[in-house]
């Protein structure tokens, strides 16, 4: 319901909005569209079309087609840039760590095609031991987070990039508004946005057969072009599992004297109305000895934690199996992954890095699929290792 008046009000809100400021919370609506249960492909459509005509009129492309073709280029070469504000300890940098590892030793094995270059292009001031990570497998890292659109697309066009990716969207710390300039001759929205960004000059988004099939009731949710990777369009790089995980782990099944377990580790941003409904269902239909866990760094609050309570006794639930626990450290949430029997994912808007990494310690997750992208994250994850039905 909360995201319904949500939707509502910045519908409402949208017409008092001065005209130089109207751009900036349309765009909202891309961001919002993804929590909504009632969201259908045609008005993700409706509101990305409407925003694309908008980022047309206010930002003009800088460099044509004529401009990129008389550059000079070494054609063995191929210049990648990457533009986020999470090339850093987040969870776009888990479905980046290994791909460079895989492609810098397919060059190392000479069985590469063509040289790649990695040029970096940080819009945030955060940088700790996964950006130095991330840095050693690039070319160039120049920070753009001090530089205006215009002045960060004349910079990656001087690089001579060849395809730049927006690896944020809509998220913190975008510049998506800089790529409307475009600074490069291929675009493309990959990882960071899990959906259309409504920038006319993004030429491609990168997905799979899974999350984004084919046909047009769920290609027209994006403004772009799908590119459909062959298996699935983001690869986890798995973390380094403790022994003791591992250990409890292989321990902790088949002990029919325990309690059967289901949990949850997504966003609470992601758990509408629907989503509740479902897991109450599930666990009103379940022995009286079952527990539903919900493991968040977002349950440190005290009021959020009475909110969700009063959510579940309300849909007839007994407060003694719901137990909302606050993130302490990664291996912590990862020995609880390992714990747990059962996944109940969040509808409309799944989980991606949660499936992902819950799979790989062979905890499974039950999913149930839409026709927008968000809904279908997990569902890839799982078709990916065969499992999908």
């Amino acid at each position: 319901g909360e995201t319904e008046t949500a939707y509502k009000i910045l519908e409402n809100f949208l017409p008092q909005v001065p005209k130089n400021q109207y751009l900036y919370h349309f765009a909202k609506h891309l961001l919002i569209d993804h929590y909504c249960d009632f969201m259908t492909t045609e008005m993700v459509h409706k509101n990305a079309t409407a925003l694309a005509k908008m980022i047309s009129e206010q930002y003009p492309p800088m460099f044509s087609a004529e401009q990129f073709r008389k550059r000079k280029k070494n054609k063995n070469t191929l210049k990648i840039g990457l533009v986020s504000g999470d090339l850093r300890d987040h969870a776009v940098a888990k479905f980046l760590l290994n791909l460079f590892k895989a492609l810098r030793q397919r060059q190392k094995d000479n069985k590469a095609l063509i040289n790649i270059e990695f040029f970096a292009y940080p819009t945030n001031k955060i940088y700790d031991e996964i950006s130095q990570e991330i840095r050693s497998f690039c070319k160039a890292w120049s920070p753009i987070c001090d530089l205006n659109d215009e002045q960060a697309a004349k910079k990656i066009f001087a690089d001579k990039v060849d395809i730049l990716f927006d690896l944020s969207g809509h998220t913190a710390d975008h510049r998506l508004y800089m790529f409307a300039l475009k600074p490069a001759p291929i675009q493309i929205s990959w990882i960071g946005w899990l959906g259309t960004t409504g920038i006319p000059t993004m030429d491609y988004f990168l997905a799979d057969e899974f999350c984004v099939p084919f046909g047009e009731k769920y290609e027209q949710q994006f403004s772009e072009k799908v590119l459909r990777m062959p298996h699935i369009w983001e690869v986890l790089t798995p973390p380094d599992f403790p022994r003791e995980i591992q250990k409890n782990f292989c321990e902790s099944r088949g002990n029919e004297n325990e309690n059967f377990i289901f949990a949850s580790f997504n966003n609470p941003n992601k758990v509408n109305a629907k989503t509740l409904d479902i897991w109450c269902e599930v666990l009103r239909k379940s022995p009286e000895n079952t527990e539903f866990i919900w493991y968040r760094g977002d349950f440190a609050e005290v009021a959020l934690q009475e909110k969700f309570l009063a959510e579940f006794a309300k849909r007839g639930v007994n407060k003694n199996q719901i137990f909302l626990e606050k993130y302490e450290s990664y291996q912590k949430y990862l020995q609880k992954i390992s714990e747990v029997d059962l996944i109940l994912d969040s509808v409309q808007f799944s989980g991606m890095t949660t499936t992902a990494e819950a799979l790989s310690l062979g905890t499974p997750t039950i999913t149930l699929l839409g026709d927008l992208m968000p809904s279908r994250l997990s569902g890839s994850c799982i078709n990916a290792i065969g499992k999908a039905n």
